[in-house]
């Protein structure tokens, strides 16, 4: 069974999210058959869950209701490894949405320096390393700025 486990985990990739769902639940209605304990069932699923995961949400949740239905295991509180991976895909979130924001901070300021340089460029007649200077930008990056104005 545990050589069929990995045969799955190989597998990943090689076919769809359904017939992926569909191999799981297959895998889990032979190990049940099969007499397994409880315990080595819930132990290779967990396997399973880590290893070869779903890329979506709703087949995690039908994975998860097919293991409770087949072991007739009632609903319980979320268990140490979800509650590990739930807290990592959150903080990964989290780390996504920082780093978007600082990007589009920098992308904010970049771009008002350059509003800023055509401004002095429209309306002064500063000489570039002056213009560079007040807004804070390399000397070429006012000359490009002076050559796409004309």
């Amino acid at each position: 069974m545990i050589v069929l486990t990995v045969l799955v985990a190989l597998q990943k990739g090689k076919v769809t999210e359904e017939e992926l769902l569909q191999q799981k639940v297959e895998l889990l209605k032979r190990l049940v058959s099969k007499g397994f304990s409880r315990a080595k069932i819930e132990a290779l699923m967990g396997f399973l869950k880590l290893y070869v995961r779903f890329g979506k949400r709703e087949n995690d949740v039908k994975f998860d209701e097919a293991i409770e239905l087949l072991l007739n295991k009632p609903k319980e509180t979320m268990g140490i490894v979800e509650f590990v991976l739930e807290r990592e895909r959150r903080l990964g979130e989290k780390r996504g949405l920082a780093k978007g924001e600082k990007k589009g901070v920098g992308k904010g300021i970049e771009t008002q320096k350059q509003h800023f340089v055509n401004t002095l460029l429209a309306e002064t007649d500063f000489d570039d390393a002056k213009i560079a200077s007040l807004a804070d930008v390399s000397v070429e990056t006012v000359q490009k700025l002076r050559n796409q104005a004309k």
